[in-house]
C-alpha cells in the first residue's frame, strides 16, 4: 500500500474513510510503539495490508535507529500527510484562474503582494497567468480554534506538542506554511501566528503545475489552503510563465522538473535574472 496514494485517494472520496481512519491510526500506533519501546524510528512511506485488512509497517528496510543525540531534523513527510491529506474536501475546475474557489485563490495572492516583500517573482508569475484558462484542483483544511476543550487527555497534547516541535523546522520555504498550520493547530489556535504562503513551480511528465499552498489564521479557525494550476506543455505562455519563475530560456530541456520556488526565494537563489527583470507582463518571452 502506496501510504501518498491512498491518502490522495481518500481525499478524493475513492476509499471507505473509516477503514482508512482506522488503518492511519494503526500505523501511527505502531510506529509510536517502535520508537517508546525499542527505541526505532519509522522513516517509510509504505505499509503492507495483511490477510486481515490489518496494515504493517517496517517491511521495506524502512526503520531506523533512533540517535537521542541526533534527532531528525524533520518529521518524514509521510506524518505531514497523514494529518493534511484527512478530512479534507477536494474539488477541481477548468476557469479563469483568479476565479476559481469563489476566487479566494485571487485572494490568498492579493493579500501577498500588498503586504509582503520581495514578491516581485510573485507578481510577474501572478500577471501572467491570473486571466488564463486553466485547471485547476484545490483542497483546503479547517481547524476551528478551541480554547483547551480538548477531548483528548493534557499528556498526549502536551507529547504530541513536544515530538513536533523536536523534529520540525522550518529554516526554508518549503513546508514552513505546514508546519505553521500543524503547530498551531497543536495549540489550539492560541498561538500568535501569522500567515504562511509558499508558491513553487514543478513539473511533472508533460505537465507544469504552480502550487500555492497557504495557511492562515483566523478569528475563529485555522485555514490551510492547496492549490495546484496545471499548464500543459506546448501552452502558449508557458515560456513566460517559466522565464518569470527563473527558469532558463531552454527549460524544457535543461530543467529537471525539481521544485523552483516562486515565493518565498530560496536563499541560494540569489537575486533575480536579467531575463526576469525583461519579462515584464510576459509578453515577448518567446523572442531571442
Amino acid at each position: 500500500m502506496d501510504l501518498d496514494f491512498y491518502l490522495r485517494c481518500l481525499g478524493a472520496g475513492d476509499v471507505n474513510e473509516e477503514e482508512a481512519r482506522k488503518r492511519l491510526r494503526l500505523i501511527l500506533d505502531a510506529s509510536a510503539h517502535l520508537e517508546d519501546v525499542h527505541g526505532l524510528n519509522w522513516v517509510g512511506d509504505a505499509a503492507i495490508v495483511d490477510e486481515n485488512g490489518e496494515p504493517r509497517i517496517g517491511l521495506f528496510d524502512d526503520i531506523v535507529r533512533a540517535d537521542p543525540d541526533h534527532s531528525p531534523s524533520t518529521l518524514p513527510i509521510i506524518y505531514y500527510n497523514i494529518f493534511m491529506w484527512t478530512n479534507s474536501p477536494y474539488s477541481e475546475e477548468t476557469g479563469v484562474v483568479e476565479q476559481v474557489d469563489d476566487s479566494s485563490l485571487h485572494a490568498i495572492i492579493t493579500e501577498q503582494l500588498r503586504d509582503s516583500n520581495d514578491t516581485e517573482r510573485l507578481q510577474r508569475v501572478w500577471d501572467i497567468i491570473r486571466q488564463e484558462k486553466l485547471f485547476v484542483c484545490y483542497k483546503k483544511w479547517k481547524f476551528p480554534i478551541i480554547s483547551g476543550n480538548f477531548s483528548l487527555s493534557q499528556e498526549l497534547i502536551a507529547r504530541a506538542r513536544l515530538y513536533f516541535e523536536t523534529n520540525t523546522k522550518v529554516d526554508g520555504p518549503f513546508r514552513s506554511y505546514r508546519v505553521s498550520f500543524i503547530r498551531d493547530v497543536l495549540a489550539g489556535g492560541g498561538a500568535n501566528t501569522s500567515s504562511q504562503i509558499c508558491v513553487f513551480m514543478r513539473r511533472y511528465g508533460d505537465e507544469y503545475i504552480i502550487a500555492v499552498e497557504a495557511c492562515t489564521h483566523h478569528n475563529t479557525h485555522i485555514q490551510y489552503d492547496h492549490f495546484r494550476i496545471y499548464i500543459p506543455a506546448g501552452y502558449p505562455l508557458l515560456a513566460a510563465v517559466a522565464r518569470a519563475a527563473g527558469l532558463p530560456d531552454d527549460f524544457e530541456h535543461s530543467w529537471d522538473g525539481s521544485t523552483v520556488f516562486i515565493y518565498p526565494q530560496s536563499e541560494d537563489e540569489g537575486e533575480q535574472t536579467e531575463q526576469e527583470s525583461n519579462i515584464g507582463d510576459g509578453k515577448g518571452a518567446d523572442e531571442g
